[in-house]
C-alpha cells in the first residue's frame, strides 16, 4: 500500500499535466515581461496571482491583460504564469495573511482606497475565498490523476471504452515528468457540451471587454483580420497566420481541439495572402495560389475530404494513441492550385460556406495530360480524351502565330471525346470517326452559318498549303462558290450596314465614365461673368503620355452654351507662348449643370497628348454669371501618378488665369498597354482583300456572259445525266456507281443553283425594282442585251419537259433522289425568275402580253411545259410592288394594239409601243428597248386581242378544272403550284378593283386631276455656305396652317456634304381639335412617323432633299400643324429670310409661324424645312366629282362583273359536287384552292363594296343566292352522313375543342406617376386572335402620361415562363400597334380592337404628377381581352365558306335596312329608261283593271313595314275583296 500511495503520490503532477495537453512542456516557456496577464490555467493574474488588485473584476478573461498594471506578462506561448508551469512557489497565502496568519492592516487600507471605500474585512474575505477554491481545484486535480493511475495501473493496455466519459480528454504521455494545474472549470467544460464553444455558452459568463492590445509574437504588421463565430485569424506582412479564441472544432489551424490562451502560429508550406473566417472554419490563401483550410467540416464547407481516422461525427473529439483530428491541420483543397491549372485569387468565408474567386488556366499540366494534340503548321489542337463534367472545354485551339488561345466549350460544341480525331494535313478541316461514321469539321463554317455548299464545303474548297496542285475544274468551282459566299452574305454587305459599321469604327461615343479627371482649384466661387467675346485659357502639360477627352466647365445658375479647343504650343510653351496648332474643336453646345458641379465638354475623339509638351485649353462660354474656381494650383499629382502643371494664358481675356477662373477640370485617360495594339509576329502571307459590297457586286457584261454559260453548260451537262441515271439500273453491287453518279449531278446542281444566285443579284444590281435617291442608273446596250439572255435561258428551263418524267416505279432510290435535284433547280430557277421579272418585263404592256401569249398556249394538250413557266408568271404579278390596274386593262378593256403596230419591230421602235396611263413609269429606256425587241422577235402573239374577260376566263379554267378532275378521279390538268398562283391573282384582281370603287386610291386622284405639287420656298435666300448644324437628332420644327383641306405627302430638307439619317414627323394640335385644355408643349398629337437616310445623290437644287411619309395625311383648314424634323449627320446649308405665309400652284394658302417644338434654331425667320409636298385637292370643281364619281361607278360595275363571273364558275364546281359521293366531294372541295383561297378572299374584298353602295348590295345578295344553297347542301348532307355514322359509333363523335379565352388587364386606380409599367397578357398557342374593349373610364391626366400597346414580331410559345416582373425589351421582338392613349378622349377606342397573335402588352408610361386638378382622370386603364382559338388542322373549308357567306348576306341586309339609308342617284339615261317601263307597266293595269282601279282602296290606317313586308294590307271593306276576289289576285299577280 505504501507503494501504491508513493505512486500515487508522484503520478499527481503528471495528471495534472494531462489535463490541459495545450501547455508548453516543462522548460520550454516564453516567459515575457510587460503588462501582467490573465493566467490560461488558474485565472488569476501572471504578476501578482490572487492579490491582485484587479482579482474582484468580473470582466477579466483568461489569455487577455489583467488591468492592473505592469508585471510579469507570463508564457507567450501557452498564456500560463508562473506558478502554475511549477517555476515558482505559491506565496500568496503568506502574502495576505502574515507569517502568524494576521493580515496586513497597512495592506488593507491601501486596497480599501483603491477599491472605492470597501471595507477591509469584505476584501480580507474575499481573499480568503480565493485561497479556498483554489486548494479545492488542487485537490480535485490529484483526485482526477490519481483515479486515472490506478485504471492504468490495473491494466497493460488502456482501451477508449474503458475509460469514464469526463475524463477521455486527460491523458498524458507516459514519460512526462513535469506537473501542471488545470483549473475545474476547464475540465468540466470540455467534459460538457462537446459541440458548443469553450465558455461562451454560459450567458453569465459573457461580457465585454474594453479595447486592449493583442500581443502577437512577431515583429510584422498586421495587414488583415478576419473573425469567426468565437474565434480570430490575423495575417501579417510577412504572410504568417495566427489564430486565437474558440478550438472547439479546431478552427485555430494547431492540429488539436484544445483550448489556446493566446495567439498561436499556424504552420503553413509557404506564405499566406489573404484569409478568410466563417463560424467555425478558416480559410488561408497562400502566394502560390493553394488554399488551405481547416476547422468545422461537417457542411463540407472546408472543400475537402477527411483522413482516415475521421470517425464522421458532427462534433470535434481528441483522438486516442496520439492522432490529431484530420480537419484541425491545415489542409490543401485539391481541385485548386497551380497544379490543376486553376489559382485561387480571393478566398471568402461566411457562416458555413466558403468563397473562392479562381483564376484558371487553360493550358496546364493536368489539361495537357488528359487531352490529344495534334498540330498543323498554323495551330495546335487541344481535345480531351474524357467526357468530365467539370473540364473547362471541349476543344482548345492554339494559333502558332500570334499567340491566340480560343476555347470552344458551348452546349453546341462538337463533342470529340469519344471520338478518333486528327487534323487534315492540306486542307484546314477536322476529321472525325466515331461508330463507323467519318465526319469533317470546318471551324470557319460552323461560325459563319454558311448553307451546305459553300466556299468551305469539302467539294469546293482549296487546300491552305502553298504549291499543292489541284484540277482546273476544282479551282474554277472554288472560285464560283466563292462568288456565292458573297452572295449568301449580302445582308452583311448591305449599304446600311456597311455604312453603320464604317461609323462606328470611324467614331466611338464617349462619356464622362471613359475618362478620369483633374481638378487644378481647391474651393469653388461664384459670379463669374461672360460677354460676347469673352475667352477662358489655361496652359497645362503632363509628364505622361495621355489621350485628353475634354475639359470640365463651370454652370450652375441656368443654361449655358460652350465651345472648347485645344492648341499645341510645343515644348517651350511654358517659357515663351505662342499661337499654336489647333488640335481639335467642338461645335456651340449648350449645358446645364448644378451649383458647384461640372459639366463634362467632351471632343468626337480623344486626343492624344505627349509628355512634357505644353498645350492650351480653350473655351468660350455664353450665358448667366456661372461658379467659379478659385486656390488655383500650379502642379496637381492624380491618382495614377500622373503630373499635371498649370500656367496661365495669353488667350484667356476673361479672367481664368492659373488662380482662379474657368476650366476647372481636364478629362483624361492614361496610355496603357491595354489600349494599344499589342505587337504580333508580322504576317508574312499575302495582304487579304477587304470583301467590301462594292467588290461583291461589281458587274461587268463579260462576267455576265459567263454566268450564262456556265449555267448553260451545267444545265445540258444535268439532263444528260439525268436521262443516263434513268437509263441504268443499280443492283446491289453497282451502289457505288449510283453513288458517283448522284455526286456527280449534286455537284452540277450546285453550280447550276450558284449562278442563278448569282445572276439574281447582278440582275437587281442594275436594274433595282425600287429606285432610291436620284443615283443615276449605270444601264448600257449590253447589259441590256445580257438581260435579254437571262430571261430566254430561264424560260428555257422553266419550259424543259425533259427532266420533269422518270417511267420507273417511285420506290427506287435514284427515282426519288432526281426528283429531289430537279425540284431544287426548278425552285431557285422559280426565285430567280420572279425577283428579276421587272427587269425582264419593264413595262406594263410587256406584262400583259406576255401573260396572254402563256394562257393562251396552255390551253393545248400538253401543258408541262409551259405550267411552271405561267407558274413562275404569276407568282411575279403576286409581287406587292406590282399593281394590277395599272398592268391589266381593268378601266381599259380594249387592249388592241394599232394595225401599226402588227410590223417587226427594232429595239429603237419603243416610242411606238402601246403603253397603259399609268403611274408604273418605267426608269430604264435601254433596257425597254431590247426587252421590247426580243418579245417580239420570240413569237408568240397569240394572246394578241385578249381583253380582261379572256384572261379571267384563262385563269378560271386553272383554279375550277382541277377540282372538277378530282371530284371524279382523272388526272390533273394543271399543277397545284399554278391553281394556288391564279387564286390569289383573282382575288387580287377582284381586291384592287374595289378600292379602285371606293375611290381612296391615289390612282384614282390621278385620273381625276389631283396631282402632286410643291409649295413656293418659304425663305428668300439660301445659305449654302453649310454652316447649319444638325445638333446630332436636335429638332428641326415649324407650325403651318392652311386655308383649305388637302392632303400632305412630304417636305423638302437641306442637305449637305454626307449622308443623313432623319425622323420626319406630321403632328397636330389637340387643343384646336378637342374640348379639353391640353398643357404643357405636350399638346401635339402625331399623326405619323418616317424614318430614313439621304446623301447628296438625293438633292436637287441649293442642295434639297424631297423626304415623303409613308402614307399621305389628310389636314383640315385652319388646324396647326408641326412638322419636325430630327437630322443626324454632318453640317447642313439652311434658309434666310423667311416668309409668314405662301401660295401654293393651285391656290393654296400655307402660314407659317415658329413652334415650340424646335429645339435645333429653325424658326420662321431662318432654318430648316423650305416648302411642302403636297396634293392639290380640287373638291370645289364640279368636274372633278363628275370625273370621279363616273370613274368610281365604272369600277364599282367591273368589279361586280368580274365577282360574279367567279361565283358562277365556282357554283358550277360545287354543284357537280352534290353529284358524287358527298363525303369525297366535301373532302376534295374542303382542300382545294377554290374554297380555302378564291372565294373566301373574294368574299372579304367584296364586303366593303357591298356595305358601302346599296345597289352593290343587292347584286351581292344575288351572288350569294347563286352560291349559298350549294355550300348549305354541301354542309348539310355530310352532316346527315356523319350523323348516322356516329349514331352507330358514339365513340367517334368529335369533340369541339374551340374555346374562348379572357382576361382583365388593369393598372392601377389611380395610375403613380413617374413610373413605367408593363402588362403582358400571354394565351396558348392556339389563339390567334384577340378582342381588346376598353371600359369607358380609361384615360389619363396629363399628356405625358400614354399607354402603348405592343405584339411581338414572331410568335413566342406559351410554355415558356415569363416572369411577371421581367423588364420588357421593345426591341425588335415587339412592334408597337395603334397609336398612344393619353389624356384626349378621343384617342381611346369607343369599340373592339382587333390584334392578331397570342399575346399582347400593355405598356402605361406616367411623368411627374404636375396636373393638380382635381377634375383630372387619373383612372389609367382597364381592358378586357378575349382570345380566340383557331386550329388550322382539320379545319373543313366548306363550314369555313358558309359562315363567310352567310356573314356576307348578314351585312349586305344590314346595310339595305339602315335608317339613314341614301339610294345612289341615277343617271339620266337610267332615269329615262325607268320612266318609260313604268308608263308602259301602268298602261297594261289600267286597260285591264280601270273599273277597279276606279273603285280604289280604303285603308283603315297608314302600313307598317312589317306589315307591307308580310303582306297584310288592312282594308276596311271586306266584302269589296270577295265581290272582285278574283279579279284582284289576277291584279296582284301583274304587279
Amino acid at each position: 500500500m505504501e507503494t501504491a500511495v508513493e505512486e500515487e503520490g508522484g503520478e499527481e503532477e503528471d495528471a495534472e499535466w494531462g489535463d490541459d495537453g495545450g501547455m508548453c512542456p516543462p522548460g520550454q516557456h516564453k516567459w515575457k515581461q510587460d503588462l501582467c496577464m490573465v493566467c490560461t490555467v488558474c485565472r488569476e493574474c501572471t504578476g501578482y496571482s490572487i492579490s491582485c488588485l484587479s482579482s474582484m473584476r468580473p470582466d477579466r478573461l483568461p489569455g487577455q491583460e489583467c488591468g492592473c498594471g505592469e508585471g510579469d506578462s507570463g508564457c507567450s506561448q501557452c498564456g500560463c504564469c508562473r506558478i502554475c508551469a511549477r517555476e515558482n512557489v505559491d506565496n500568496s497565502e503568506m502574502a495576505i495573511l502574515g507569517p502568524s496568519g494576521a493580515s496586513d492592516i497597512a495592506g488593507m487600507m491601501r486596497l480599501d482606497l483603491i477599491f472605492g471605500g470597501r471595507q477591509g474585512g469584505r476584501f480580507q474575505d474575499h481573499l480568503q475565498c480565493k485561497l479556498e477554491e483554489r486548494k479545492q481545484r488542487q485537490r480535485g486535480a490529484r483526485l482526477v490523476g490519481k483515479h486515472s493511475m490506478l485504471k492504468m495501473k490495473g491494466a497493460a493496455v488502456v482501451h477508449r471504452s474503458s475509460l469514464p466519459q469526463q475524463t477521455k480528454v486527460l491523458f498524458c504521455k507516459p514519460s512526462s515528468s513535469s506537473q501542471n494545474h488545470l483549473g475545474a472549470d476547464a475540465v468540466m467544460s470540455l467534459g460538457k457540451e462537446p459541440g458548443g464553444s469553450d465558455v461562451e455558452r454560459d450567458a453569465s459568463r459573457v461580457t465585454s471587454l474594453p479595447p486592449a492590445r493583442v500581443q502577437l509574437p512577431t515583429d510584422s504588421h498586421v495587414i488583415q483580420v478576419a473573425c469567426g463565430l468565437h474565434h480570430t485569424v490575423v495575417l501579417t506582412q510577412s504572410g504568417d497566420v495566427f489564430t486565437f479564441g474558440s478550438n472547439s472544432y479546431g478552427q485555430l489551424g494547431v492540429g488539436d481541439v484544445m483550448i489556446r490562451g493566446g495567439p498561436v502560429q499556424v504552420k503553413l508550406p509557404c506564405s499566406a495572402m489573404h484569409v478568410a473566417a466563417g463560424s467555425n472554419h478558416t480559410v488561408i490563401l497562400c502566394s502560390n495560389g493553394n488554399v488551405y483550410s481547416f476547422g468545422s467540416h461537417q457542411k463540407g464547407q472546408l472543400g475537402r475530404g477527411g483522413g482516415a481516422n475521421n470517425s464522421g461525427e458532427g462534433t470535434s473529439k481528441r483522438q486516442d494513441g496520439g492522432r490529431t483530428p484530420w480537419h484541425s491541420i491545415p489542409g490543401l483543397v485539391g481541385w485548386v492550385g497551380p497544379r490543376q491549372g486553376r489559382r485561387a485569387i480571393w478566398v471568402g468565408a461566411s457562416a458555413d460556406q466558403t468563397y473562392l474567386k479562381v483564376g484558371e488556366s487553360l493550358i496546364n499540366s493536368v489539361s495537357l495530360s488528359q487531352s490529344t494534340i495534334m498540330a498543323n503548321r498554323n495551330c495546335i489542337l487541344l481535345i480531351p480524351r474524357k467526357c468530365e463534367q467539370d473540364k473547362t472545354f471541349n476543344c482548345l485551339v492554339i494559333n502558332k502565330r500570334d499567340g491566340n488561345c480560343c476555347s470552344f466549350s458551348d452546349e453546341n460544341q462538337v463533342d470529340f471525346s469519344k471520338s478518333l480525331v486528327c487534323l487534315d494535313p492540306l486542307y484546314n478541316v477536322l476529321w472525325s470517326y466515331s461508330r463507323g461514321f467519318l465526319a469533317c469539321y470546318n471551324p470557319i463554317s460552323s461560325e459563319a452559318k454558311f448553307r451546305s455548299w459553300s466556299i468551305l464545303y469539302g467539294q469546293l474548297a482549296l487546300p491552305t498549303i502553298i504549291g499543292c496542285k489541284v484540277t482546273r475544274s476544282q479551282a474554277a468551282l472554288h472560285l464560283l462558290a466563292a462568288l456565292d459566299t458573297l452572295t449568301s452574305t449580302e445582308h452583311v454587305l448591305s449599304p446600311n450596314a456597311e455604312e453603320k459599321r464604317s461609323r462606328q469604327s470611324q467614331s466611338k461615343v464617349y462619356s464622362k465614365e471613359d475618362f478620369s479627371t483633374v481638378g487644378r482649384f481647391e474651393s469653388n466661387g461664384g459670379g463669374w461673368g461672360y460677354s460676347g467675346h469673352s475667352i477662358e485659357a489655361i496652359r497645362f502639360m503632363a509628364d505622361t503620355d495621355i489621350l485628353l477627352g475634354g475639359f470640365g466647365l463651370f454652370g450652375g445658375r441656368g443654361e449655358y452654351t460652350g465651345k472648347i479647343k485645344l492648341f499645341d504650343i510645343g515644348p517651350d510653351g511654358g517659357e515663351q507662348e505662342n499661337d499654336g496648332e489647333l488640335l481639335a474643336e467642338t461645335e456651340e453646345i449648350p449645358y446645364e449643370c448644378g451649383p458647384r458641379q461640372k459639366y463634362p465638354m467632351l471632343f468626337e475623339e480623344p486626343i492624344p497628348l505627349q509628355a512634357n509638351r505644353w498645350y492650351v485649353a480653350w473655351a468660350r462660354v455664353s450665358g448667366p454669371s456661372s461658379d467659379c474656381g478659385s486656390s488655383g494650383q500650379g502642379m496637381v499629382t492624380t491618382e495614377d501618378q500622373v503630373v499635371f502643371y498649370f500656367k496661365s494664358s495669353k488667350k484667356s481675356n476673361n479672367g481664368t488665369d492659373v488662380n482662379a477662373g474657368q476650366i476647372p477640370q481636364l478629362l483624361y485617360r492614361v496610355v496603357t498597354p491595354e489600349n494599344q495594339a499589342p505587337n504580333r509576329q508580322a504576317d508574312s502571307s499575302e495582304p487579304a482583300c477587304i470583301l467590301s459590297r462594292d467588290f461583291s457586286r461589281s458587274v461587268t457584261r463579260d462576267g455576265l456572259q459567263s454566268l450564262l454559260a456556265l449555267l448553260q453548260w451545267s444545265w445540258n451537262a444535268f439532263k444528260v445525266g439525268f436521262l443516263e441515271m434513268i437509263n441504268t439500273i443499280y443492283t446491289g453491287h453497282e451502289q457505288m456507281s449510283y453513288r458517283i453518279a448522284l455526286q456527280e449531278q449534286e455537284r452540277l446542281v450546285y453550280v447550276t443553283k450558284a449562278c442563278l444566285r448569282l445572276l439574281r443579284m447582278y440582275t437587281n444590281e442594275i436594274y433595282p425594282n425600287q429606285i432610291v435617291g436620284k443615283k443615276p442608273i449605270p444601264e448600257s446596250v449590253l447589259l441590256a442585251e445580257c438581260i435579254g439572255d437571262i430571261r430566254a435561258l430561264l424560260k428555257q428551263i422553266l419550259a424543259d419537259t425533259s427532266t420533269r418524267c422518270d417511267p420507273r416505279p417511285a420506290g427506287i432510290i435514284a427515282v426519288g433522289a432526281n426528283k429531289r435535284l430537279v425540284e431544287q433547280i426548278m425552285s431557285e430557277c422559280h426565285e430567280t425568275f420572279v425577283a428579276c421579272f421587272h427587269a425582264f418585263y419593264p413595262t406594263a404592256y410587256l406584262k400583259w402580253t406576255a401573260l396572254c401569249d402563256l394562257l393562251s398556249s396552255i390551253n393545248k394538250k400538253n401543258n408541262k411545259g409551259v405550267d411552271q413557266l405561267l407558274t413562275s408568271m404569276l407568282a411575279s404579278l403576286r409581287c406587292p410592288s406590282i399593281r394590277l390596274r395599272s398592268t391589266f386593262p381593268i378601266l381599259s378593256p380594249n387592249m388592241d394594239a394599232p394595225d401599226s403596230l402588227k410590223k417587226q419591230l427594232s429595239p429603237s421602235d419603243n416610242s411606238g409601243l402601246p403603253m397603259m396611263p399609268c403611274i408604273d413609269t418605267h426608269h430604264y429606256p435601254i433596257l425597254v428597248e431590247q426587252m421590247s425587241y426580243r418579245s417580239q422577235v420570240e413569237g408568240g402573239g397569240s394572246g394578241n386581242g385578249w381583253a380582261l374577260r379572256d384572261v379571267l376566263d384563262r385563269l378560271l379554267d386553272i383554279v375550277t378544272i382541277p377540282v372538277k378532275e378530282s371530284l371524279y378521279d382523272a388526272p390533273l390538268s394543271y399543277s397545284s403550284k399554278l391553281s394556288f398562283n391564279a387564286c390569289h391573282i383573282l382575288s387580287r384582281i377582284v381586291a384592287e378593283l374595289a378600292i379602285f370603287a371606293s375611290g381612296t386610291t391615289d390612282d384614282l386622284d390621278g385620273a381625276c386631276g389631283r396631282i402632286l405639287l410643291a409649295t413656293p420656298s418659304r425663305f428668300t435666300r439660301t445659305n449654302q455656305s453649310r454652316t447649319w448644324n444638325t445638333g446630332n437628332g436636335s429638332p428641326d420644327a415649324i407650325c403651318i396652317t392652311v386655308d383649305r383641306p388637302g392632303v400632305i405627302m412630304g417636305v423638302g430638307v437641306y442637305g449637305g456634304v454626307g449622308s443623313y439619317d432623319y425622323e420626319l414627323e406630321i403632328l397636330d394640335d389637340a387643343s384646336s381639335s378637342t374640348s379639353y385644355d391640353p398643357t404643357h408643349t405636350q399638346r401635339w398629337n402625331s399623326l405619323q412617323v418616317t424614318r430614313g437616310s439621304f446623301g447628296p445623290e438625293d438633292c436637287l437644287a441649293d442642295d434639297i432633299a424631297e423626304i415623303k411619309f409613308d402614307f399621305p395625311i389628310f389636314i383640315k383648314e385652319n388646324v396647326k400643324y408641326a412638322i419636325r424634323l430630327r437630322n443626324h449627320g454632318g453640317r447642313t446649308s439652311n434658309g434666310d429670310g423667311g416668309l409668314s405665309s405662301v401660295k401654293g400652284p393651285d391656290g393654296v394658302v400655307f402660314n407659317f409661324s415658329t413652334c415650340s417644338l424646335s429645339f435645333n434654331g429653325t424658326t420662321q425667320t431662318r432654318g430648316q424645312i423650305p416648302y411642302i409636298l403636297y396634293y392639290s385637292n380640287p373638291q370645289d370643281s364640279e368636274t372633278h366629282a363628275q370625273n370621279k364619281g363616273a370613274i368610281e361607278a365604272q369600277a364599282r360595275r367591273i368589279t361586280l362583273n368580274v365577282t360574279s363571273a367567279i361565283v358562277s364558275r365556282c357554283a358550277e364546281v360545287l354543284a357537280m359536287g352534290r353529284d358524287v359521293d358527298i363525303i369525297e366531294a366535301c373532302d376534295t372541295l374542303s382542300h382545294s384552292h377554290m374554297v380555302r383561297i378564291l372565294l373566301p378572299m373574294v368574299v372579304a374584298n367584296i364586303s366593303p363594296l357591298a356595305t358601302s353602295d346599296p345597289r352593290s348590295a343587292v347584286q351581292v345578295l344575288g351572288l350569294l343566292q347563286e352560291l349559298l344553297p350549294h355550300v348549305s347542301a354541301l354542309n348539310l348532307e355530310q352532316l346527315e352522313i356523319l350523323q348516322s355514322v356516329l349514331a352507330e359509333n358514339p365513340s367517334d363523335a368529335p369533340t369541339n375543342t374551340t374555346s374562348i379565352h379572357k382576361s382583365w388587364v388593369e393598372s392601377n386606380h389611380p395610375y403613380q406617376p413617374a413610373t413605367v409599367s408593363n402588362h403582358r397578357v400571354v394565351f396558348p398557342e392556339t389563339v390567334q386572335w384577340m378582342a381588346l374593349e376598353f371600359t369607358p373610364d380609361c384615360g389619363t391626366a396629363q399628356a405625358e402620361d400614354s399607354l402603348q400597346l405592343y405584339i411581338p414580331g414572331s410568335r413566342r410559345s406559351s410554355s415558356a415562363s415569363i416572369p411577371p416582373d421581367e423588364p420588357l425589351d421593345l426591341g425588335s421582338p415587339y412592334w408597337p400597334v395603334l397609336h398612344r392613349f393619353s389624356n384626349n378622349p378621343a384617342q381611346w377606342p369607343q369599340a373592339a380592337v382587333i390584334l392578331p397573335g397570342n399575346e399582347v402588352v400593355f405598356s402605361l408610361e406616367t411623368a411627374s404628377d404636375y396636373v393638380k386638378d382635381e377634375k383630372a382622370n387619373f383612372y389609367g386603364f382597364k381592358c378586357l381581352v378575349t382570345g380566340y382559338d383557331w386550329n388550322s388542322e382539320g379545319v373543313d373549308g366548306l363550314k369555313l365558306l358558309e359562315t363567310e357567306l352567310a356573314f356576307l348576306g348578314g351585312m349586305c341586309s344590314s346595310a339595305l335596312i339602315k335608317k339613314d339609308l341614301v339610294l345612289p342617284p341615277s343617271s339620266a339615261d337610267e332615269f329615262e329608261e325607268d320612266i318609260e317601263v313604268a308608263e308602259e307597266l301602268a298602261q297594261q293595269v289600267y286597260s285591264k283593271h280601270s273599273s277597279l282601279l276606279g273603285k280604289g282602296f280604303a285603308l283603315a290606317s297608314p302600313l307598317s313595314i312589317n306589315q307591307a313586308l308580310d303582306g297584310v294590307l288592312p282594308y276596311r271593306l271586306d266584302l269589296f275583296l270577295l265581290l272582285h276576289e278574283e279579279k284582284f289576285a289576277e291584279f296582284v299577280q301583274i304587279l
